[in-house]
């Protein structure tokens, strides 16, 4: 009898949470995830973010192991390669090295940032939402913090295209930013 394939593409928090639940009810069956990320092995947990950019916790809560995290789950393999076609028809997923077969397919590919075509926004924004996006906007605020020091009348004006959720949480943390206290 062969395996019935549950293929997930994305491995951000929804298509990690999918498989570790799969991973844990499908067991003992002969089911098999196939889990596809884009060529990172690490998982960024978004709603982090906004605390990394004004360093109010660890760079490290915000990253996952995304081999580490599955270890110990037989039926769910990581496959490190982005998914560049589909043939729904034959249920194949396409990768630059290998296809694969599936039975079952997930979609958990995540968002992409909107300038919402605001003028200068793509060419002066930092995009935000990802961690290298959370990270440049850290180093800018730590880069105005050390300008400060110079010019303690300098001002900071940051503006947030994008009033979802983590746009929403960064104004929040943005708005109890503050320098830190000499030591």
């Amino acid at each position: 009898m062969s395996k019935n394939t549950i293929a997930i593409v994305g491995a951000g928090l929804s298509g990690v949470y999918i498989a570790k639940r799969l991973a844990r009810k499908l067991r003992r069956t002969d089911h098999q995830v196939l889990l596809f990320n884009d060529g990172s092995n690490t998982m960024t947990l978004q709603s982090v973010l906004p605390q990394i950019t004004v360093n109010t916790v660890p760079v490290e809560s915000a990253r996952y192991g995304l081999y580490q995290l599955f270890k110990n789950d037989k039926n769910v393999t990581f496959i490190n390669q982005r998914v560049d076609d589909i043939n729904f028809n034959k249920r194949i997923l396409m990768t630059k090295k290998n296809d694969y077969h599936y039975d079952y397919l997930i979609l958990a590919t995540g968002s992409i940032g909107s300038d919402f075509g605001i003028p200068g926004v793509a060419e002066h924004a930092t995009l935000f939402n990802s961690f290298d996006g959370a990270l440049a906007v850290r180093a800018d605020l730590e880069e105005f913090l050390e300008q400060q020091k110079n010019n303690p009348e300098q001002s900071l004006n940051i503006t947030v295209v994008g009033g979802g959720p983590s746009g929403v949480e960064l104004m929040a943390e943005l708005a109890n930013f503050k320098k830190p206290s000499p030591n």
